[in-house]
């Protein structure tokens, strides 16, 4: 490890550059195995990510031995370098000690049989880190943080629902900018999902197989476009903000944001309501590579009343229901307000 350092130090390799990653147009092929770093501040509900010039991207040492994109990541640093103490990061890798990982996602809420409810998924036991733990949509930040939220609703969930004209799957977008592309990748998402439902043993029984077929035959008209700014919940205030020498790049508003000191992970997550005209007909969670995070089950739906009251996971209550950190930071958020309220 400490050669792979001095290797990027002595301009070995080539460097790749978070600056470069967060300023281009997004590759798929790497903005989903990276993370971008930076040097987070926090003020209040405000946080700010600054890009220092030589902050290098991070990745997992499986994505270093890529062939497909090991020469991109050239002179990466690795997530567990980055998940060290301080005091390890400042021996192992000078001069990137006060560099964080960046991760952003959601918390999908909806209208379900009489009950606005929490949409979350499991992770899989073959995740990296949180293995089995109840969860929102989240990834890695390869690109802006706002960008990266949309790739996630996307890419991790699958909403079916009843519109006027029949069964769609939701397409969460910002508007028209590069609806498009997602609208692509969510039908191979779909199609990917369908192929791994059907390898299940209980494909012959299972409802959504039929209802996949028959949206994914539709093509674009499948699909159900909604602006994610028409989602935003005020549950939070948080704004993150991330910057080049002092200049905006992108802002994220309306989040529930924390950082994973444990994880040395800034953690941005925007909670959205499907809007409640919207029938459900089916919802799951997967991810392209279920390695990483999901499988393609159906979600659990935690009623709001609920969400205060399960046995979740955490330094107090170690046999609870395992949950992940920004969860977990959603749940106590809630129960603050809740408080608040019940004390006035």
């Amino acid at each position: 490890m400490s050669e792979h350092i001095n290797n990027i130090e002595s301009g070995i390799f080539k460097r790749i550059n978070s600056r470069e990653l967060i300023s281009s147009p997004s590759d798929p092929k790497l903005s989903d195995k990276v993370y971008i770093t930076g040097e987070v501040k926090q003020h209040n509900e405000n946080f700010q990510i600054e890009i220092p010039p030589k902050a290098p991207v991070a990745t997992f040492l499986n994505y270093l031995a890529d062939p497909e994109i090991a020469d991109k990541l050239s002179g990466a640093l690795t997530v567990q370098q980055l998940r060290l103490s301080a005091s390890q990061r400042a021996i192992e890798i000078p001069g990137h000690e006060d560099l964080s990982l960046i991760s952003a996602g959601a918390f999908v809420f909806a209208f379900v049989n009489g009950s606005i409810c929490l949409l979350a998924g499991h992770r899989s036991k073959n995740a990296p880190t949180d293995p089995e733990a109840l969860t929102g949509v989240a990834g890695r930040c390869g690109e802006k943080p706002s960008e990266t939220i949309l790739h996630e609703l996307n890419q991790e969930s699958i909403i079916i629902v009843e519109a006027t004209d029949g069964p769609k799957v939701i397409v969460i977008t910002k508007g028209e900018e590069g609806a498009d592309d997602l609208v692509n990748e969510k039908l191979e998402h779909l199609k990917y999902a369908l192929e791994y439902m059907k390898k299940q043993p209980e494909a012959e029984i299972d409802d959504d197989i039929s209802l996949y077929e028959s949206i994914i035959s539709l093509n674009h008209d499948g699909l159900l476009r909604i602006s994610i700014d028409d989602c935003l919940m005020n549950i939070a205030n948080d704004t993150v903000v991330t910057t080049i020498d002092g200049n905006v790049l992108d802002t994220v508003k309306h989040s529930v944001t924390q950082y994973d000191l444990k994880n040395n992970t800034l953690e941005i997550v925007q909670p959205i309501f499907i809007p409640q005209d919207l029938e459900i007909i089916s919802a799951r969670a997967g991810d392209f590579d279920i390695r990483d995070g999901h499988y393609f089950d159906p979600v659990e739906f935690v009623p709001e009343d609920k969400i205060l009251t399960e046995n979740y996971k955490s330094e107090d209550n170690p046999d609870g229901q395992p949950t992940h950190p920004a969860l977990l930071h959603l749940v106590q958020l809630l129960e603050k307000q809740r408080q608040a309220h019940t004390d006035w």
